[in-house]
């Protein structure tokens, strides 16, 4: 059984000059599954495609479709001489493209926030239009009050295994400890959803488009201008846009302690391209309060176990250490946004 970790990276490199017609060229791992190879001129990521090409299909359709919009700062693939943009070697599927340059985002920098806030917003307008082929676990539309549902039951469950242990764990004493308020904060984004939800997911699924669904730091590359360049579409889903702009959000609160004012730049830096309704406003706020960090911790845990259970103890530790100041943030936005809930 071929083991990808176990990748012979020089037969692979010949391989993909070959179907690639790269010449002069060197190649070094950049990761794992990932290799940048050089010609002198040009730099390209070689990637391992970890998906089903159904499913890739439908990754890459977004990038390309990105792309034809005039959004140019991503990664699209290169055809081979075949006509494909992938190559078969030992069981596993790879692309070919561009390496683009840049340095990771530092969302702790302000003006990287905004360049965040602006990317994000111009992704956003060019993905307009995007109509796959339906993939499941791919097209969300609709799907949140019962995704939010779904989580709910999961901690009610989470929490009777914690207190039905005649002998609980580190784990299991502190999600005791914190679920009572994790629930409060779900069953009251849940609640909040048909205020906006249905209004909002009806006009984006009208006007088709997707998430990036990954806004992390690293997937973000600074380059001087005024947009950066983004890569790993990855996770990337057909779903509303506020979706999106809630992950950055917390994203960027978190890496600044929990204070408002970051956040809003990337916000405002956002709302200079995409102006967002009041509905959006409040989907955006439902999302945010939403306990998912909590909500996936409890499923590492009691679901599916390969987690280190440390790891998952320190993740509790945090939890309960933001709890007042991820509240507290998230009650100034409410009030920012004069939103009733």
């Amino acid at each position: 059984m071929y083991r990808p970790e176990m990748e012979d990276m020089e037969e692979l490199f010949t391989e993909a000059q070959s179907h690639w017609l790269l010449q002069n060229a060197t190649c070094r791992k950049a990761g794992s599954g990932v290799y940048r190879i050089d010609n002198g001129t040009e730099a390209f990521v070689l990637k391992r495609i970890t998906f089903p090409l159904s499913e890739y299909a439908y990754i890459q359709g977004a990038v390309r479709h990105l792309h034809a919009r005039g959004f140019h700062h991503v990664p699209v693939p290169v055809v081979t001489q075949e006509g494909t943009d992938y190559l078969y070697h030992k069981e596993f599927y790879y692309f070919l493209a561009p390496w683009l340059p840049g340095d990771q985002a530092d969302y702790h920098n302000i003006a990287d926030v905004k360049t965040a806030g602006r990317t994000m917003a111009l992704l956003h307008e060019a993905s307009s239009g995007y109509r796959p082929y339906y993939y499941k676990g791919r097209i969300k539309w609709g799907e949140l009050p019962d995704t939010f549902n779904r989580k709910i039951r999961d901690m009610e469950s989470f929490a009777q295994r914690a207190r039905a242990k005649s002998l609980p764990g580190l784990f299991d004493v502190l999600y005791r400890r914190q679920v009572e308020q994790a629930l409060t904060d779900a069953r009251v984004a849940g609640q909040g959803l048909p205020l906006s939800y249905g209004q909002v997911n009806a006009l984006e699924e009208r006007r088709g488009g997707f998430c990036h669904h990954d806004f992390a730091a690293q997937n973000l590359l600074i380059t001087g201008e005024e947009v950066a360049n983004v890569i790993d579409f990855d996770y990337c889903i057909s779903d509303c846009a506020c979706h999106d702009v809630a992950s950055l959000l917390l994203r960027i609160l978190k890496r600044n302690a929990w204070q408002l004012d970051a956040a809003m730049s990337g916000f405002l830096a956002y709302q200079e391209v995409c102006s967002l309704s009041a509905a959006e406003k409040s989907l955006i706020y439902h999302f945010m309060l939403f306990p998912q960090d909590f909500w996936q911790a409890g499923f590492a845990y009691y679901v599916e176990g390969w987690v280190p259970r440390e790891k998952l103890e320190r993740r509790l530790d945090l939890w309960q250490e933001n709890m007042e100041s991820r509240r507290m943030a998230l009650e100034h936005l409410r009030r920012e946004w004069r939103l009733v809930c």
